[in-house]
């Protein structure tokens, strides 16, 4: 059974609809060149990245909120048109983020050798809407993430990953992992993980 709002500019309605239309806008540059990797032919690439994102704001304070948080810091969440996971809230934005990427793969096989990501999100506005108890956002540019993953053999890889704090020259987080597969079914893997604490 549905409850009606009791209170604000919604009360005593059952339902509250909102339409909210997104612009993104994702363009990206792929260089190639021939090189070697362990006296192999290799192709090596060079991926420059540019996304812009904007959303207009929308009161939503008087909309309820079940299941809604910020999404996870993480390279591919820099590059999504979302900021929240769940739908209870939408964010907005004006923003554009930079990435750079460079792989570099087997001619032959196509079978990736080495992959570097590196990318920062730069804000045009702060964030107006926010999901109880957030704080909204004010800085101009966010941290910087990168990612380093290395397949030395088809048995074996490693990935490292990192997060840098400019606005306070600090690395906030990082990771590494190594995973040894010497048969079908069958792997082997250590990992480390660093998160500074916040307060």
């Amino acid at each position: 059974m549905e409850t009606p709002l009791t209170s604000g500019e919604y009360a005593g309605r059952k339902s509250l609809t909102r339409a909210i239309p997104t612009l993104s806008l994702d363009t990206r540059m792929i260089l190639e060149r021939e090189t070697e990797w362990a006296d192999e032919a290799a192709t090596q690439t060079l991926e420059p990245r540019i996304r812009y994102v904007y959303t207009p704001y929308r009161d939503q304070s008087n909309f309820p909120v079940f299941d809604t948080n910020r999404a996870t810091s993480g390279l591919s969440q820099l590059f999504s048109a979302r900021v929240y996971t769940g739908h209870d809230r939408v964010a907005d934005q004006n923003h554009f983020t930079l990435g750079l990427t460079s792989l570099c793969f087997s001619s032959q096989t196509g079978e990736e050798k080495l992959s570097v990501t590196v990318a920062q999100r730069h804000y045009v506005d702060n964030q107006r809407v926010t999901v109880p108890g957030e704080v909204g956002r004010t800085d101009r540019e966010s941290d910087v993430l990168g990612e380093v993953a290395l397949r030395y053999s088809r048995q074996l890889k490693g990935a490292l990953s990192a997060q840098y704090t400019p606005k306070v020259s600090r690395w906030q987080a990082g990771s590494a992992s190594v995973s040894y597969q010497p048969n079908p079914g069958q792997t082997a893997s250590l990992s480390y993980r660093y998160q500074r604490e916040t307060f």
